[in-house]
């Protein structure tokens, strides 16, 4: 039983699925946020560059920065976009991935709070 308290990350990450109480009391007696912050970081980043970096996502951002340009419906902005989408791009991936931590974090945070309040831990 001791050996079910200490799984790696991988173990951890599987088992999830094929034996939940054993992660749940690994998690219960040594918990560990690194790992699954480190795959939910992999997980935003990968999905704003298919977004971002895909010719396809482009061409909808930048159908929707031309439509949207500004209030009088200029191009001004829309061609400055263009001229700069990989820095935009760049802006929109790392925002995803501190995005994505801090809301995270700040659930992490709710959650045991609320754990510990009701528990008394």
């Amino acid at each position: 039983m001791d050996a079910l308290l200490f799984l790696s990350f991988p173990s951890r990450l599987t088992g999830v699925f094929a034996a939940p109480g054993a992660v749940g009391r690994s998690l219960a007696s040594q918990p560990r946020w690194l790992g699954a912050l480190l795959v939910c970081l992999i997980l935003s980043v990968t999905s704003a560059a298919a977004v971002y970096l895909h010719p396809t996502g482009k061409k909808l951002i930048l159908e929707e920065v031309r439509k949207n340009a500004s209030p009088a419906g200029t191009k001004e902005g829309a061609s400055f976009f263009e001229e700069h989408y990989k820095t935009a791009a760049a802006f929109g991936i790392g925002g995803d991935v501190v995005g994505t931590t801090l809301v995270l974090l700040l659930s992490a945070t709710l959650l045991w709070l609320t754990f510990t309040i009701i528990m008394g831990a």
